[in-house]
């Protein structure tokens, strides 16, 4: 039987950890599967969640359960109808613990707060023996990926790992992995060329995301009034296709191309400050302008970032500071050297040599020890990180 790894996250945000994960144990004797968050957490005690976040910050993330019968954040309860009830709702609580159950895997990598406040109380509540991994895979790990119950700790850079152990977790639990991104394999004339781009001025590639956030939209808005001097290449997808395209005819929107294109033809980025696209442009050496936070995930990123990339307060003078950048040979060096010093260069095979030693501690531990006959001790708990 293979052995298996678990992996929890948000789909959309996380699938490039996944999807790096997956390619370095394809072909292998190890099974990797990715399980969205929200097929956990959606109609169960969500709501509850949302609330303690909102009004009481310091209750998210694994603390919610500490606090769990003082507030009476309580499951959904069913609702009656004339021809029936509702089907029980599967908290979940329980469904973590069914997933555990169902893969009984040697590993549980949790790359956000709820996840992991989940998968512990999961293993506690099943007597889970495998490896629980918080992969704070950020720039500025929340403080839910830090609570005390997990195996090891995954750590972005040296900085995120120092604040790890500056919030009480052990040194040697902790391993800085980088981020699984990888440089991008297409050739640049060829990029251009798919992408119907001519001539000789830069491309300024604005990400929108999977859905072209508005934030985006607004930027390559901006960027479309300087097409005489640099083209604009907006990351957007249908829904940017369809609002941009409309007012904007000089702004290329990329609905179906790969990010590998997009980054093989641009000369400079201009992001939202989020991890992964972040990473992704550092390992392309592209240089990044950063558009202003819209919520406190990334308002982390933004201030670890905007150390080593300029930072705008506005579409306008992203604009400005991108042509600025374009112009300035010099700065476009230190903004890739910066970022190459932040981030190490080989995040994909860190992040694989990381799962592969645990995987060779665990591999001859049970991961639900049968229960002890009578008179005899239980079994040992999981092996240490010091065996």
């Amino acid at each position: 039987m293979n052995d298996c790894i678990v992996l929890i996250g948000k789909k959309g945000l996380f699938d490039n950890a996944a999807l790096a994960v997956q390619r370095r144990f394809a072909g292998t004797l190890t099974d990797v599967v990715f399980i969205d968050e929200g097929e956990l957490c959606s109609g169960s005690g969500i709501k509850g969640y949302i609330l303690a976040s909102r009004y009481c910050p310091s209750l998210s993330g694994a603390f919610l359960k500490k606090f769990y019968k003082r507030y009476k954040i309580k499951e959904k309860k069913q609702q009656k109808f004339k021809r029936g009830k509702m089907p029980r709702v599967v908290p979940a609580g329980e469904r973590c613990e069914n997933v555990l159950y169902r893969f009984a895997p040697k590993a549980v990598v949790c790359f956000t707060s709820r996840a992991l406040a989940l998968t512990l109380s999961a293993a506690a509540a099943t007597a889970y023996k495998g490896c629980v991994i918080a992969g704070a895979l950020d720039f500025a790990p929340a403080c839910g990926m830090s609570v005390k119950g997990a195996d090891v700790y995954l750590a972005a850079t040296e900085a995120c790992a120092e604040k790890l152990a500056r919030r009480g977790i052990e040194r040697e639990r902790i391993r800085v992995t980088g981020m699984p991104v990888s440089p991008s394999v297409g050739v640049r004339e060829k990029a251009l060329k798919q992408l119907g781009i001519s001539g000789e001025r830069p491309v300024a590639l604005i990400a929108g995301g999977r859905y072209c956030s508005r934030r985006a939209m607004r930027a390559a808005q901006a960027f479309a009034a300087y097409a005489d001097v640099l083209t604009p290449l907006l990351s957007g997808g249908e829904r940017g296709a369809a609002q941009v395209e409309k007012r904007c005819p000089d702004v290329i929107v990329a609905a179906e191309e790969s990010m590998d294109v997009l980054y093989a033809a641009a000369d400079i980025a201009v992001i939202a400050p989020t991890a992964f696209i972040a990473a992704e442009c550092a390992a392309n050496d592209l240089p990044v302008v950063l558009l202003p936070p819209v919520n406190k995930a990334q308002k982390g990123v933004f201030k670890a970032l905007k150390k080593i990339y300029p930072a705008a307060g506005s579409e306008a003078e992203a604009v400005k500071q991108a042509i600025d950048l374009l112009m300035d040979k010099a700065a476009q060096e230190r903004c890739r050297a910066a970022a190459r010093e932040l981030l190490p260069a080989d995040g994909e095979d860190r992040l694989a040599a990381a799962l592969k030693e645990v995987l060779e501690r665990y591999k001859d531990a049970e991961v639900f020890p049968a229960p002890a006959a009578e008179g005899e001790a239980p079994d040992s708990a999981a092996p240490s990180d010091g065996e």
